[in-house]
Parts: C-alpha cells; sequence; structure tokens
C-alpha cells in the first residue's frame, strides 16, 4: 500500500543503531515509524519529505558496520 514520508529522522554519514528510527510515513491517515535493520552508515537517502513510496521501494542505502 502506497504512503508518503513525512519526517526524515537521519542524515547522509549519520552511524545508526540497529531499531533506530529512520524516517516516519503515513499511510491511510496512519503514522509509521521505520526502524534501522541494523547498525551501520547512512550512505545515501533515496527519498525526501514528502515522497511517495511504496511496498518494497528502496528509501534509503545503509552501510552495515563491519563484524569484528
Amino acid at each position: 500500500m502506497p504512503g508518503n514520508i513525512i519526517k526524515i529522522m537521519v542524515e547522509e554519514g549519520q552511524q545508526v543503531a540497529k531499531n533506530d528510527v529512520l524516517m516516519v510515513m503515513s499511510v491511510m491517515k496512519t503514522e509509521t515509524l521505520i526502524h534501522s535493520p541494523t547498525g551501520g552508515k547512512i550512505k545515501e537517502l533515496i527519498v525526501k519529505e514528502g515522497s511517495s513510496v511504496d511496498h518494497n521501494d528502496l528509501i534509503v542505502i545503509l552501510e552495515p558496520e563491519e563484524s569484528k
């Protein structure tokens, strides 16, 4: 189901931890938080606030943390 990105909580180059909130999306007037699936660095934001997105659309490129 399509939705709209209403708030971006991160910026390119920022380090994030697993489950950090990356964005807020509105679907059928309900706000949904989009969490980071893993820790790492935001390499590129594909969407902007106000962008319309659908299921399986690429919204962010996350460079995962290196395993130690």
